[in-house]
């Protein structure tokens, strides 16, 4: 395989910092037209937890401190933490 001058693989998969730069350069423009929007990003750990309790008669709660964000169910409770993009 071919090799970049720091010897990563080329065509190596792009990092998460890279994608969300990505994104925010694509909608930056449409989204700056909104002035009471925000845009956050919330680590994979917590969607994939988040994902893991959804079920077809879930009950969610939510509890809001501190700029955080605990979400649970019967079972189980996952922090999020929102970052401001």
């Amino acid at each position: 395989r071919a090799r970049t001058a720091q010897g990563e693989r080329a065509g190596a998969t792009r990092s998460t910092a890279d994608l969300r730069r990505s994104w925010r350069r694509y909608l930056e423009a449409a989204l700056a037209r909104h002035d009471n929007l925000d845009v956050f990003e919330i680590a994979i750990k917590a969607t994939q937890a988040l994902a893991k309790m959804a079920d077809r008669n879930m009950q969610i709660n939510a509890t809001l401190q501190d700029g955080h964000i605990w979400m649970g169910n019967a079972i189980k409770t996952v922090l999020v933490e929102p970052v401001v993009l």
